[in-house]
């Protein structure tokens, strides 16, 4: 495998996720500023998650049909840049809901783009691995996104470093417009296979139960990482009166977590790539203990030093997951297995961000917790059924590869 073709989506891929991680410790700050009560909150992020539930699905039709390649990635770029940039003013609700349903749309399309990169240039064999590389430059970037946002937050203020997160979005479209202006594309045609006509498509047989339950894990993955602990999380250490956290120790949090989550990914990727099923187990019913864990904590420190078990423990469940999903349908639906799964995703981030936030406004942060956590178990419970049964355990046809 020549990593070099990846140069290109994983430069993408760094950048945009320093500008993301960036708003991570902003937002706080910006519903602090706009003064949204925490339903509030909760309202603005299930308008996010729900815009990015429909439109990751919707991209993964649009590449698959159209394509990868060329300008059409740059589209999310540029909403996404906009997105983040109107975030630099304080403004009341209404308006806060509309750049949050934009904001899915940039970054439904962004998040689809290099997961269907991997699906068509690796065969399923290197997918586990890609997916972990991929995920750590998707964590290496949210880490310094994070610190460089609680910085400037701290130097120049909020409504500023809003306005250089959008300036770095913008910046990560250049690997993708310089790729675009040349001959050699990064996607190699020779390992893809032709595009199935309709009567093909209504022969192949697709293991629709194993996708259920990788959509299930896919939606505690997004919901309990990005939904909770990177979006929610952040809103209860600032206002909670245990924690009453700073912006500078809110970041540390969220960086703690990205960084401990993306130096292991290339690792359980290659090393759980044999027994994928086994890992993803082991690793949802860890993750929920971490967070029955965090019940008990009196102090930031003791957050942190959570979060990089949290991370650690849950760098496994994405990677091997997208890897186990590939492998469960032909080449020619991968666009709109990989859309519709980060659709699942994007339903366990109106949980994790949303409805935990609500429940943490209305009943304590203890019960947001353990919400989060017995979800992390049932889920697991799910996938240790689903392993004894044998459901993920068969592929479609040799199309996969």
């Amino acid at each position: 495998m020549d990593y070099r073709r990846f140069f290109p989506v994983l430069a993408f891929l760094l950048f945009y996720q320093i500008a993301r991680g960036m708003t991570l410790p902003l937002f706080p700050q910006f519903f602090v500023s706009a003064h949204l009560s925490a339903p509030e909150i909760a309202y603005a992020f299930a308008a996010y998650s729900i815009s990015f539930l429909i439109f990751e699905a919707l991209w993964g039709f649009v590449f698959e049909k159209f394509s990868i390649q060329g300008s059409m990635p740059l589209l999310p770029v540029v909403v996404t840049t906009v997105a983040i940039g109107l975030f630099a003013k304080p403004t009341n609700l209404t308006e806060v809901l509309g750049y949050e349903i934009l904001l899915g749309f940039g970054l439904g399309g962004a998040g689809v783009y290099p997961r269907l990169v991997v699906a068509h240039l690796a065969k399923y064999s290197e997918r586990g691995r890609l997916y972990g590389i991929v995920g750590l430059f998707y964590s290496i970037g949210a880490t310094l996104g994070a610190l460089l946002g609680g910085a400037l937050g701290l130097l120049i203020g909020v409504s500023e470093a809003f306005v250089v997160a959008a300036a770095i979005t913008l910046l990560s479209s250049v690997p993708i417009w310089l790729e675009s202006r040349s001959r050699v594309t990064f996607v190699d045609r020779e390992v893809q296979t032709p595009a199935l006509s309709e009567s093909q498509k209504v022969q192949v047989k697709i293991n629709r139960s194993g996708l259920i339950v990788l959509g299930l894990v896919g939606f505690i993955a997004a919901g309990g990482g990005s939904g909770f602990f990177t979006l929610a999380f952040p809103n209860i250490l600032v206002k909670d009166p245990r924690f009453l956290a700073s912006v500078i120790e809110t970041s540390i949090v969220v960086a703690a977590f990205s960084l401990s989550s993306g130096l292991m990914q290339p690792i359980v990727g290659f090393l759980g790539s044999r027994n994928p099923i086994r890992w993803i187990i082991v690793c949802l019913f860890a993750t929920g203990v971490c967070y029955f864990s965090i019940i008990f904590t009196q102090s930031i420190s003791q957050v942190e030093l959570i979060a990089i078990v949290f991370g650690i423990v849950y760098s496994a469940i994405t990677p091997l997951t997208l890897s186990l999903l590939t492998s469960l349908v032909p080449k020619g639906f991968l666009g709109r297995v990989i859309g519709l799964y980060g659709a699942a995703e994007d339903v366990g981030l109106l949980v994790g961000a949303s409805f935990a936030t609500y429940v943490w406004g209305t009943w304590g942060i203890d019960y947001s917790l353990s919400l989060m956590g017995s979800i992390c178990a049932l889920v697991g419970a799910s996938c240790y059924i689903a392993k004894k049964k044998g459901v993920l355990g068969r592929r479609p046809d040799s199309t996969t590869d």
